[in-house]
């Protein structure tokens, strides 16, 4: 993006219609399409951004805007309606809970989860996110995206959410000053 002035971009009325045509549902599908993980869509053209939020940053009005997410009509479902049963509830809770287990399996965290909710310490939390030598906030969004189940369970996906009172950023977070000052880049 960093070579694109202003002008070569669509509108962004006119990217929005287009991203809405794709039926993305999340941010983490726009990620993959962009990535060329979703082929049947084809490739995006080049004057839509991969980071809307950054180009058409006073328009913006967020993923389900742009997405189109809630504004697509549903078709009525005329399947015959089945009732649910207390006991497949409970199966299925019961499944749910034991993938919450097996992420949060200590061989897969740095420090032993007491609830799915429960995060490492902050310190603990960026030393993992600097090893990782992402360069921004988008990089980190799309490394989540892409490895959401490898991740540890006691890394926060949204960091500046849970640790919002030792929040300094995300060059802190990634450690990006730090690589610029030692030469690194």
């Amino acid at each position: 993006m960093r070579g694109k002035k202003q002008k070569d971009w669509r509108s962004f009325e006119e990217a929005r219609i287009y991203a809405r045509s794709l039926g993305l549902q999340t941010r983490c599908e726009w990620m993959n399409f962009i990535d060329g993980r979703h082929s049947w869509l084809g490739r995006k053209p080049s004057d839509i951004p991969n980071n809307p939020a950054e180009v058409y940053k006073f328009d913006w009005r967020g993923w389900n805007d742009w997405l189109g997410v809630g504004n697509i009509p549903v078709k009525k479902n005329n399947a015959p309606v089945k009732t649910v049963r207390r006991e497949n509830l409970r199966l299925k809770k019961a499944r749910s809970l034991e993938r919450i287990r097996k992420i949060a399996d200590p061989e897969n965290s740095l420090s032993k989860p007491v609830a799915p909710n429960s995060f490492c310490s902050f310190e603990e939390a960026r030393k993992y996110a600097r090893k990782l030598g992402l360069e921004s906030h988008y990089e980190w969004n799309r490394f989540v995206c892409k490895h959401l189940k490898t991740i540890p369970a006691n890394i926060p996906r949204n960091p500046a959410a849970i640790y919002r009172f030792e929040w300094r950023g995300w060059q802190d977070w990634l450690g990006i000053s730090d690589r610029r000052v030692n030469g690194n880049e």
